[in-house]
């Protein structure tokens, strides 16, 4: 059958052209909408992850709330608990512990410098954090005169628990990096006072010998508190320091807590509960890893010899250079999770005798330091 002209003039009208698409009719997207897809390339299986770390015994079911229905907060709330157990209860180190999926992981190491590693599952970020600025030489001189050593032994062996957990801020790191290059273009090591005095004056202009004597190695040594936060011998400088380090067995640190002397006693039973947890942790070959190509810039604490100002401008300066030029990071360490459940109990395991380390640390800091503010 076919229509005349009249016939087909009646039947448009009839019909509303709005309200019948044709099949090319394409669909417009609410403004909402991405206008590209979105590739998840490593999807963490958060079900997978809960499963194992509770046949791994590390999440207990009673932490976790009736409020937490998908397994990615099973999984937080349950490490949450984990950690705050190990970390909540911490008065001097500063520093916090996150759960990332892979994504979020990869997200934080797009960095030039980074090494390139990719994560392919979750991991653990351990953040920086504002961290507390103490002073040790008032303790340190008073300890000295009744338990020669001890405050050296103590705040030495507190300093290298630092490198395997977190970092702490300490005389001897600023004056090997940022002061020795700024003020003489060379390391403590190395540098002669001839070398020292006359790049004082080529960088700086100065010639007063007052000023100068103030930035000459052994007034830097002595400002920053050799002999009590380090012992700093070297070929370039044989007379630093001809006195021999006393050592320090636990039998003696036993005595030692038992004595009159509070502070004496307060150090040395510290250093006995560092020792114990630092043993564990050598046991197990436990250590958190930094990020390759970076440098956190934010630490845990930062224990300082006193308040010179010689020490502070080089803290800070290293600091600024770091924020400025993108070498720096708020990660002190980003740890990818293991998979299997036994391995995951093996991972726990060494993180929990790190964080015992990192908890005697928090202990001994108060009987070797104080703060500006009262207490």
């Amino acid at each position: 059958m076919q229509l005349n002209n009249t016939e087909l003039r009646l039947l448009e009208s009839a019909i509303p052209t709005q309200s019948l698409p044709t099949l090319f009719q394409i669909p417009t997207l609410h403004e909402s909408v991405p206008r590209t897809a979105l590739v998840v390339q490593y999807k963490t299986n958060f079900f997978l992850l809960g499963r194992n770390l509770l046949d791994a015994g590390v999440i207990d079911p009673a932490d976790i709330s009736d409020d937490a229905v998908a397994p990615q907060q099973v999984v937080a709330e349950g490490l949450h608990a984990w950690v705050m157990r190990r970390i909540g209860k911490l008065q001097y180190m500063r520093f916090d512990i996150e759960l990332l999926d892979a994504e979020s992981a990869n997200t934080e190491v797009e960095h030039p410098d980074y090494n390139g590693q990719t994560f392919t599952g979750p991991a653990l970020a351990f953040r920086g954090a504002t961290a507390d600025l103490r002073y040790v030489e008032d303790v340190a001189r008073h300890v000295e005169k009744t338990a020669p050593g001890l405050f050296l032994a103590a705040y030495s062996e507190l300093v290298a628990a630092s490198y395997r957990t977190v970092e702490v801020q300490h005389p001897e790191r600023i004056l090997e990096g940022e002061t020795s290059y700024s003020l003489w273009g060379n390391d403590i090591h190395s540098v002669e006072d001839d070398e020292a005095r006359q790049e004082l004056i080529d960088r700086f202009g100065e010639s007063d010998d007052e000023l100068l004597d103030r930035y000459m190695p052994d007034a830097i040594l002595e400002a920053y508190g050799n002999g009590f936060c380090f012992s700093m011998t070297t070929k370039a400088r044989p007379a630093v320091s001809k006195k021999k380090r006393p050592r320090f067995s636990n039998r003696k640190l036993r005595k030692l807590s038992r004595t009159g002397n509070r502070n004496v006693a307060a150090i040395a039973k510290g250093l006995l509960g560092l020792r114990r947890a630092a043993k564990r942790v050598k046991q197990l070959d436990a250590r958190l890893h930094g990020i390759e190509g970076l440098r956190c810039y934010w630490v845990a604490c930062i224990l300082l010899f006193n308040n010179d100002d010689r020490c502070a401008q080089y803290m800070d300066q290293e600091g600024q250079y770091l924020w400025e030029n993108g070498e720096g990071t708020e990660l002190h360490t980003l740890e990818p999770l293991p998979e299997s459940a036994s391995d995951l109990a093996t991972y726990f395991n060494k993180l929990d005798a790190l964080l015992d380390l990192v908890s005697q640390m928090d202990a001994l800091i108060p009987s070797i330091s104080y703060s500006t503010y009262a207490e």
